[in-house]
Parts: structure tokens; sequence; C-alpha cells
């Protein structure tokens, strides 16, 4: 826990033990947190002030007398998981939109950590559930592009094969899964090169990895045989451990999704149908014990994770599969076709249509996130800043960002039937299926 001291006044104290006429009291318990935002209600109306929490700093100056604090008002701090270059701000009091509409809102960030306090009670810092809304709501000129640009795409590979899935094994590696010739190979890229992964486990001929999923170190992937494993990551072999999970059922694998629920590991697992009669097949897996859930006739594409449950898009017009330790449940979206779904911690879950449209969902239902309609499915989505990247089937790359909306899009690839976006350190992978073909780009961020 880092300790310093926030000053009401024009001196600079060195520390809290000073005596000087300006008040003074401790920062709130900051832990890892980057940036500091104070309000005030002064007389003058109200203040913001921010302050980038760095390594052995003790003391701010916040340049307003205890005077125009105004009476019996109590002071809001926020503590961000954004630097203040992240945020776009400089350091001091920041400056609000004088316009009545417009700029841009850069405190709605869901890492944050909210006090209170009065200055003239000796009662200390009481933790609130959410930002202060006039801080959440605080509106600041737009400045600097918030947009990220990237380079022309480094191409890293390209393979045959029809495309399975594409996941980050660290901040460097990502793993692209294809089919290739009747059986699941997989490919380890990175900016310096590329090089194909031998599955330890495989039998040659007869078993292919269809999907993975990864949670901190470890992988989780199944088999065209219907085996579920989980080993430790190796990005020259995928795993250099393999720990059999004891499959219910022996199908297909068509996805799996994993995290935490509590203390333990829960992983979600859509197997598919065996023979015309039969439909897919949702199993869910923690502490040992696999669970059927229920069964997926419209199964639809790739399972995403999110507290505690998985989300899955369905093939079929205003519906999506909502996987819990309860069943299987149907969730209404209205006329849209989910294509796609990932939880982005910034937002929420989100949904990307066949129409190029994204909606949110919120317990009141899904809400349609303002902006361009693209036209084209939404192959993919990924977290990266302040909201997500996508993968559009025209191939060309969505940012969005909870600050300023949509920014423009940009040419990632040709044409796409499928793919994904991966993010890794200073920028993002993209594994797009062409035809016949794979290409494996890497993006840095200039």
């Amino acid at each position: 826990m880092q300790r310093g001291c926030l000053f009401f006044g024009l001196l600079l104290l060195v520390s809290c033990g000073s005596e000087a006429e300006s008040p003074f009291f401790e920062y709130p318990p900051t832990d890892d947190a980057k940036t500091l935002l104070v309000g005030l209600d002064t007389l003058d109306g109200f203040e913001l002030h921010a302050m980038g929490l760095s390594e052995g700093r003790t003391n701010y100056v916040i340049r307003s007398t205890q005077e125009k604090l105004r009476s019996g008002a109590s002071v809001d701090a926020v503590l961000l998981n954004e630097s203040l270059e992240q945020l776009r701000i400089s350091e001091g009091q920041v400056s609000p939109l004088v316009e009545a509409s417009g700029g841009r809102q850069p405190f709605l960030s869901k890492g944050h950590r909210s006090y209170q306090r009065s200055p003239l009670a000796d009662q200390g810092w009481v933790e609130i559930d959410a930002v202060p809304p006039r801080i959440a709501d605080f509106r600041v000129p737009v400045g600097l592009e918030p947009c990220d640009k990237f380079g022309q795409p480094l191409r890293i590979a390209r393979v045959t094969g029809r495309f399975l899935y594409a996941i980050d094994l660290d901040e460097e590696h990502m793993l692209v899964g294809r089919m290739e010739a009747g059986r699941g190979v997989a490919t380890v890229a990175t900016a310096t090169g590329s090089w194909s992964v031998r599955w330890p486990f495989a039998r040659v001929g007869r078993d292919s990895v269809l999907d993975a999923a990864r949670l901190g170190g470890q992988l989780y992937y199944g088999t065209n045989q219907g085996q579920i494993y989980r080993g430790d990551i190796s990005v020259h072999s995928g795993v250099r451990s393999k720990e059999d999970l004891m499959s219910p059922l022996v199908r297909s694998v068509l996805s799996i999704a994993v995290g935490r629920a509590g203390t333990s590991t829960r992983a979600y697992t859509v197997f598919a149908a065996r023979g015309s009669s039969e439909v897919p097949l949702a199993y869910m897996w923690q502490d040992g014990n696999w669970t059927r859930l229920g069964e997926v006739p419209f199964y639809g594409g790739q399972l995403t994770y999110r507290d505690g449950e998985a989300w899955m898009p369905a093939d079929k017009v205003g519906l999506v599969y909502r996987l819990s330790p309860a069943g299987v449940r149907e969730v209404e979206v209205g006329q849209a076709v989910f294509y796609s779904n990932q939880n982005i911690p910034e937002v929420g879950l989100v949904g990307g249509t066949t129409d190029g449209t994204y909606l949110v969902y919120s317990p009141q239902g899904w809400q349609t996130l303002e902006g361009p309609e693209y036209g084209w499915w939404v192959v993919s989505m990924a977290p990266w800043e302040q909201g997500f990247i996508s993968l559009l089937a025209s191939g060309s790359v969505v940012q969005y960002r909870t600050d300023v909306g949509f920014c423009k899009d940009f040419s990632g690839t040709a044409i796409v039937n499928a793919g994904e976006v991966v993010p890794l350190k200073g920028g993002f992978g993209l594994a797009g299926w062409i035809d016949d073909n794979i290409d494996i780009l890497i993006f840095r961020k200039q």
C-alpha cells in the first residue's frame, strides 16, 4: 500500500508531519492504482484534480484553499487503473468541457475504487460502491486523438486449412489452430516468426485439437475424440504437460470456455451432435465433476466466459444461449442474429451481429452501441485498451473506446470467412481464413 498526503493550499509540504496552516490528510489506500482523482465542492463550483501515482511519491498539493471548500461538503476520491497518459489528461486541476455537449468522459472506467471523506472530521476515508456521479459524468475536451494507429502489419505466416481458433499463449505469442487434411494442427506465431505445434499426447492420424482456451498459465483443450485436457502452456509445443479431465462423452468438442468461479475453476464445453437425430450437448466441469446442462439445437459459435457463466451465439434469429450451473437458457435478442460474442471488461458482454452492429447486455435487455452499421458480419472481438477491437468479415478492424465510441476502422486483411483478433504486447495478432489459406498477421501500435 502506497502512503502519501493530500494538502489543501498553495504551499508544497514535504511530509505529513510538517507544520502548516493548510489542512492535509493521507491518500486513500492506493495499492497498485495509477491515478488518483479528487473532487471538491467549492464556492466557485465543482473542482476535479488529477494526480499520477508513482513509487515513492509522498505528497500532492491541491491548489484550492480550505476557505474555498463549501461548508459541510465531503471530498470525493477515485482511484483508477489507467495512467494519466492513458486517460489523456494532465496532472493538476482538470479543465471541464465548456460546451453543453460533446467531448468525452474518461472516468467511466470499471477498474476503480471510490472513497469519500469530510475535510473537517477525522473519520478517515469511507469506501463507496460507485464513482460519484459528478466525477463519472465529468466531460473534458477530446484533446489528442484517442484512437490507436497501427502501421502496416507484419505477415508472419500463410498456412493452409480451415480456421478453428486463435488465442494468446502469453503477451508475445499466439496459437492458431486449423483443420488440414482431416486433422487438427496448430501454429505458434510471434513478431519474429512462427512454428508448428506437435501436441505431446496426440496419436498420429487420430487425435486433433479442435478448440482451446487459456486461464492463467494453463491451456484447456478439446479433441475430435471428445477428450478434454489441461496442461501448462509451452510456446514450443502448446503445452508441456497433460491432465485428462475425464470427458463424459466420446464426441467432437465444438467449443470450450473457462474461468474462475470463486476459488474453483469452471469450464463449459459444447460437444457435437452424433448422427442426424441428435443435437449438440452442453456440459460444465468443476472440481473434477461433469454436469450435463442440456441441448443446444441451434449451436452458433464460440463460447465466451463471464461471471461464472458462458454465453454462445445461436444460429437462429433473435436468440443467444446462456449456460450456467442451472442449465441452458435461451435469451432473446430481438431481431438480431449474433455471429460472435465476447466479455469486454470495460464495456460488458458484447454481441456482434451479422449486419455489423454491436449490442451490450444488461439485466434490462440488449442495448445497441451507437455507431456505424458496418454491414459485415462481426467475426470476432477482444478486449483492448478502454474498450475492444473487432474483426469484420470484410477484413477490416474496428476499435471501440468507452470515452469516444467507435474509431475509424482500417483494413486488416482481405475478406475472411472466419478468424480472430488476439491482443498482444504493443499491438494485436490477426488470423484470417481466406478460401483455403489462413493469414497470420501482427499489427504494432505506432
